[in-house]
């Protein structure tokens, strides 16, 4: 039980930082990006930090850790 609950936060926090790596990546392409845009942007990281829901597709950019 715990050991799935440290794999599932686990598994969150590297999907995370995929999309931080990606929003950074935005941030240099546009450098002159409106602060608000850059606001909503980590605002998403946020929310998908704190809600530990996951929307599956079979595209994607993040690789399948679960085996």
């Amino acid at each position: 039980m715990l050991e799935t609950l440290f794999f599932k936060l686990l598994e969150i926090s590297i999907q995370a930082s995929f999309f931080i790596l990606a929003i950074m990546f935005i941030r240099l392409c546009f450098k002159h990006l409106p602060k608000r845009y850059v606001c909503i942007l980590w605002g998403l990281v946020a929310l998908r930090l704190l809600l530990p829901i996951q929307i599956t597709s079979e595209f994607s950019l993040v690789p399948d850790l679960s085996g």
